[in-house]
């Protein structure tokens, strides 16, 4: 496929699907695929697979913080830790012509940030939905119906937290005008695949950041 872009961004919050969207679009274009969360490691979903135990770190992370303060942590993980390492990725695919075109995708792809990238061969959108829709999905992947009440509080601080968090992404892609897709309108996950795919391959440069959000 024919294309003025060298790499695309799909940032969103946890559960948006960013990362089925971005491995079908990589494997549909024959281009690498890199999710931030590999990146830099931060205490994850307070959850384990089979009902294994959560990690005493990561359950110390949620109960001995606020919701605000859960937020400022993540938030501070994606600025500290992770964006520098996706601004030499970015970089070094968008500039260096031999090296192959990047689909990347991850919550640490705050707008922004990504605002802050001056590349023409650069294309982002974010993907959003509602609290509502958020937390019946993670409820869903978690198994929250048959977890105990201590791991349910541990999904609960969760499911705060990634919506404070998209709450935030809400308010700065609408600040300006960012492309942004409501995947509750989109419940064939092909369809949703074509509406991400057509929206990054229309777009063109992106607007640098004319305020930053701390």
């Amino acid at each position: 496929m024919e294309t003025k872009h060298k790499v695309y961004l799909i940032g969103g919050t946890s559960h948006a699907g960013k990362s089925t969207v971005a491995q079908a679009l990589a494997a549909q274009l024959c281009w690498d695929y890199q999710p931030t969360d590999k990146l830099a490691r931060h205490p994850g979903r307070p959850w384990r697979p089979n009902r294994e135990p959560v990690k005493c770190f990561v359950a110390h992370h949620y109960l001995s913080h606020t919701s605000d303060e859960l937020v400022a942590s993540v938030i501070h993980h994606f600025k500290k830790n992770v964006w520098p390492l996706v601004v030499e990725i970015v970089t070094e695919r968008a500039t260096k012509p031999l090296t192959n075109c990047l689909v990347m995708e991850g919550a640490a792809l705050q707008p922004d940030l990504v605002m802050q990238l001056d590349f023409e061969n650069i294309a982002s959108v974010w993907l959003t939905a509602s609290d509502a829709f958020f937390r019946q999905r993670i409820h869903q992947s978690s198994l929250y119906d048959i977890r105990s009440e201590d791991e349910k509080e541990l999904i609960d601080r969760f499911v705060e937290r990634e919506c404070s968090i998209s709450q935030r992404t809400k308010e700065t892609v609408s600040t300006f005008d960012l492309p942004v897709i409501d995947i509750e309108k989109y419940p064939d996950p092909k369809e949703l695949e074509r509406v991400v795919l057509s929206t990054l391959a229309n777009q063109n440069q992106p607007r640098r950041a004319e305020a930053r959000f701390e």
